[in-house]
């Protein structure tokens, strides 16, 4: 599936420790991390339209994989959040969010 396993896994670290960091960082900006990656992923969408290694129909597992790296990315952006008390009505927002 993937050539460079290595490498694989340094994106995938580099990608969770940004993930984690990001909300701690960036507390008084509008910006989440959801925002930037979907703009990430209209850019290459946009420019990059020419890798061949990105056609879902020849290679749809690592699509599918880097899909669940971003999934995983953002759980992690949105658990550091969590830091309310157990009651209800604060955690009512993240109930309709799962």
């Amino acid at each position: 599936m993937i050539e460079n396993y290595n490498l694989f896994l340094l994106v995938c670290g580099i990608a969770f420790l940004f993930g984690a960091l990001f909300p701690i960082l960036f507390k008084r900006t509008p910006i989440s991390l959801p925002m930037l990656q979907v703009s990430f992923g209209l850019l290459m969408g946009y420019w990059w339209t020419s890798l061949s290694f990105l056609n879902p129909m020849d290679n749809g597992l690592i699509i599918e994989k880097l899909t669940e790296i971003v999934v995983l990315v953002s759980l992690v952006g949105a658990g550091i959040k969590i830091d309310t008390e157990l009651s209800w009505h604060l955690w009512r927002p993240t109930v309709r969010l799962l």
